[in-house]
């Protein structure tokens, strides 16, 4: 009982500290400007969405979220501040132009959270906000819990620092487009159920994989097929590091993964026929919305114009672009924290502001430390909880490195928004292993000291 208290209590106080620092950079982890900046550039489309829900009805123009009164897409000041007083007036659009690329239930709940309060819209807008901070803090305070349970509680507490100091979190976690609880929902969810089915059998296979498929579909449909190979890797992360744990075999595992594979491939495939359905509504035809989701994939992968190219230069394209952009995020940073502290030295500074280069050495480092300290001949608890750490945490890389090779060009373009796949969930895991290896270590000093 006492137990269960305290884990309690921990959730509490994590989801607390994490709600602030997603809703109101409470902890300084950015610059607000960079926070601001992104909410202008993203949120406006969900401000459109409102507006057009309240002049034209909650499904009109396929539900799609959009700009007001624009022909194409824009991103200028005055736009956006056209948005913001659009739905603080209650005044309508002249026109709506609609952004095709993302089915935007967002908007449809928020829409309806709208038309069914008389809250004024400046008060929405901080509920909104403050409901996705609120999810998100849930869903990563629950995972922090299973790392705590599972892997220990020092683990826990790293994972839960870098979530508070990460940049990438404060820029991300408030905003109402993008709904990042949808993205780490899975992962919490995966990490209880094979726990819980693995320990009484629960949860039969086939409901596991009924439950992926709602929870990627949840997904792509409150937060599109935005970083979605990243997205997808994230739920097959806690099935490697069970399979490991629990030696399921070579055999069993192909069948867990071939399952759970076809099961996320539906799910992305009902996405796009939703997706399709609600752009019909607004161009008219199926054959319209079939072309138009071709030509926004390709946009984002290859680019439109070098498919209209050679395939040879394709190829050559794709491999150097490829390098150059793995390069980029590579030199990126993970937090701020040179920003409160006077640093004269770059490479202080990078590792500081948590380098990816030097996190991922960092992280190569307590796998190294880890295969020193405990010989696989040795098959202990504690060396059958790190193996499965291990491979989870190099297992999802994949993550990242998936989206800067498939979607390429998209990566290359939005070099101040494609970071954060590097938390989805890779740097989680690298961190809770950095707290494994790390307590292990103190633990065989102290039983040294106790044998002497």
């Amino acid at each position: 009982m006492k137990t269960s208290l305290l884990k309690i209590l921990y959730i509490v106080i994590v989801t607390i500290l994490f709600t602030l620092g997603f809703y109101r950079n409470q902890w300084q982890a950015v610059d607000m400007s960079e926070v601001q900046y992104r909410r202008d550039v993203s949120e406006i489309f969900v401000l459109g969405r409102l507006v057009k829900s309240h002049q034209d009805g909650i499904f009109s123009a396929g539900g799609l979220l959009g700009i007001g009164d624009v022909s194409e897409s824009s991103l200028e000041s005055r736009v956006i501040k056209n948005q913001y007083n659009k739905y603080s007036s209650g005044i309508g659009f002249s026109q709506y132009w609609v952004y095709k690329s993302h089915p935007g239930f967002q908007g449809i709940v928020f829409s309806a959270f709208d038309s069914l309060t008389n809250f004024t819209p400046l008060i929405n807008l901080s509920i909104f906000r403050m409901g996705v901070s609120l999810l998100l803090s849930i869903t990563l305070a629950m995972f922090c819990l299973w790392v705590g349970m599972e892997i220990g509680w020092f683990a826990s507490v790293l994972v839960v620092l870098f979530i508070l100091a990460s940049k990438w979190f404060s820029i991300f976690g408030g905003n109402i487009y993008w709904s990042l609880w949808s993205f780490y929902l899975p992962l919490t969810t995966f990490s209880f159920l094979i726990k819980r089915s693995e320990a009484d059998h629960s949860a039969p296979p086939k409901r596991l994989i009924l439950v992926a498929f709602m929870l990627s579909l949840v997904k792509i449909l409150f937060s599109g097929f935005e970083f979605i190979t990243s997205s997808l890797l994230i739920i097959t992360v806690p099935f490697v590091y069970y399979a490991v744990l629990n030696n399921w075999g070579w055999k069993e595992f192909a069948r867990q993964m071939t399952s759970l594979g076809i099961s996320l491939i539906s799910s992305t495939m009902v996405g796009l026929v939703i997706l399709g359905i609600q752009i019909k509504s607004v161009l008219g035809s199926y054959a319209e919305a079939l072309k138009y989701i071709i030509f926004a994939w390709s946009k984002r992968t290859y680019g439109y114009e070098n498919l209209m190219g050679s395939p040879s230069g394709i190829t050559e394209s794709f491999v150097e672009k490829i390098l150059d952009v793995i390069g980029n995020y590579l030199n990126g940073h993970a937090f701020s924290l040179s920003t409160h502290l006077r640093i004269n030295s770059s490479l202080i500074r990078d590792l500081a502001d948590g380098r990816y280069l030097f996190l991922i050495l960092l992280f190569m480092c307590a796998t190294i430390t880890f295969f020193i300290r405990h010989s696989p001949s040795r098959k202990t608890e504690t060396y059958q909880t790190g193996i499965a750490l291990v491979v989870a945490t190099w297992f999802s890389i994949l993550g990242p490195i998936s989206w800067f090779v498939v979607f390429r060009d998209h990566a290359a373009l939005h070099t101040r928004l494609d970071f954060i796949v590097w938390q989805m969930p890779f740097t989680l895991y690298g961190f809770a292993l950095i707290g494994f290896v790390a307590s292990n270590l103190k633990n065989s000093r102290q039983r040294g000291k106790d044998n002497s």
